[in-house]
């Protein structure tokens, strides 16, 4: 079942398949048994986000589902890239952030820290091995996308990241922290300066908890006074999201209410320039 069910799959994110008209979800071969992936009025949507659950909670160590999904994800690699995009994009970026999402909320369940109305356990849980390989095959499509012109696929992407932070924070955190100060100083791509300035306000918590991460925060503030651009309305749009994702992960106090002879965090400083 699984073979016919990710081929089907294929067909429905409208990728080319080698044929000369993508097939509609509703008449792709999808197995009789699973109709019900393709209920509803909004069949392609639908069927994308049922068919990443049912992924994320078949994943087991006699599963052949690991294999199936890197198949496809493999075969649509090249789409996610910028220069590819298409009719196929918005279907490719709900698949990558719902596989994410659902998996981190797997996580969560398993935990005990997420709670879900029907409560789920799987004979076999999630493993760092698991955690391991999702990550390496998520992040470049996610990184790749953050490069797109569009503000939704950009926007997913950094929804994405953010989720892979939630399921291995020491290696996503880190190379988030890399990329953030050069995007925003690449004047040359103003689409990549928007990208990064969102990736911020969505990774906000996650760099605030990482060594340096304060002072980052800073250099990010101060370098993004000239996204407030009354001739650029997304950019100033963006940049003020930023800044109240920010104002809301650090605590606000006053530098002159700091006890007599202690330093003062660079992070006071930035805000006070900012602001």
């Amino acid at each position: 079942v699984l073979p016919r069910l990710f081929n089907a799959l294929l067909r429905t994110l409208n990728v080319p398949t080698g044929k000369s008209v993508p097939q509609r979800p509703d008449s792709a071969s999808w197995p009789h048994d699973l109709a019900w992936l393709l209920e509803g009025k909004n069949a392609k949507k639908d069927s994308v986000r049922k068919f990443c659950r049912m992924t994320v909670y078949t994943i087991a160590p006699q599963s052949a589902t690991w294999e199936h999904l890197f198949t496809v994800l493999e075969y649509t690699k090249p789409f996610y890239h910028p220069l590819n995009e298409g009719d196929h994009s918005s279907a490719l970026m709900n698949l990558l952030s719902l596989l994410c999402l659902n998996y981190s909320k797997r996580i969560g369940i398993e935990s005990g820290k997420h709670s879900v109305k029907k409560p789920w356990r799987g004979a076999s849980p999630l493993t760092s091995e698991d955690h391991e390989r999702l990550v390496s095959v998520m992040l470049p499509l996610a990184m790749t996308s953050m490069s797109s012109k569009d503000g939704s696929t950009a926007f997913l992407s950094s929804q994405t990241i953010k989720d892979l932070a939630c399921i291995s924070p020491g290696t996503i955190t880190p190379k988030v922290t890399e990329m953030i100060l050069p995007a925003l100083e690449n004047v040359m791509k103003p689409h990549e300066v928007q990208a990064a300035i969102m990736l911020t306000s969505t990774m906000a918590g996650h760099l605030l908890r990482v060594e340096g991460g304060l002072d980052m925060i800073g250099q990010v503030l101060r370098i993004t006074v000239a996204g407030i651009d009354l001739n650029d309305p997304n950019k100033t749009m963006y940049t003020f999201r930023m800044l109240m994702s920010v104002l809301s992960q650090v605590p606000l106090m006053d530098p002159a209410d700091l006890p007599h002879g202690s330093s003062k965090p660079e992070v006071l400083y930035s805000l006070q320039e900012w602001v």
